[in-house]
């Protein structure tokens, strides 16, 4: 089983592993390269009220080993909806962890943030992101640039 854990400085060296991976960071829209350690001591320990951003590190259950990083965007209240993103640490790439980590985001930022729509973007080179955000049932909305935006409404409530 997974779990995300907001992010502190406790993750700081896993962080900052996963982000200076170039085969990982050259995948994501927002992350600096070089990543140092100063980078992911900053990205590990700010605030939401700063970033708009619940940061996560998602570990396994039982030995807490860290296994990637799990982000929701509050865009709630300013256009509707929360977006995404995602990394895992490359040695652990499809094992299913990047949709078990997708997935909880989706259930956070719908469940605590009242999201009626999460977003995603992602470079359209990027197959595996593309195909993990099918398996929750995203949808394209916006192709042909450096970015694809995909989006999933959010389920309805149940009375």
């Amino acid at each position: 089983m997974l779990r995300l854990v907001p992010l502190s400085e406790a993750h700081v060296e896993p962080v900052h592993a996963l982000y200076s991976d170039w085969e990982v960071a050259r995948r994501l829209l927002h992350i600096a390269i070089p990543f140092t350690r100063a980078d992911a001591l900053a990205f590990c320990t700010a605030h939401v009220a700063d970033t708009q951003q619940h940061r996560f590190a998602a570990t396994l259950e039982g030995d807490g080993a860290f296994v990637g990083v799990g982000m929701v965007r509050d865009l709630v209240r300013e256009l509707g909806f929360a977006s995404i993103g995602y990394s895992v640490l490359r040695r652990l790439w499809g094992k299913g962890y990047a949709t078990r980590i997708a997935g909880e985001l989706v259930g956070f930022a719908c469940g605590e943030l009242g999201a009626g729509e999460v977003r995603a973007g992602v470079r359209p080179d990027n197959a595996a992101s593309i195909r993990v955000l099918a398996k929750l049932g995203f949808a394209r909305i916006e192709a042909g640039g450096e970015v694809d935006y995909f989006a999933l409404a959010a389920p309805p409530t149940q009375v």
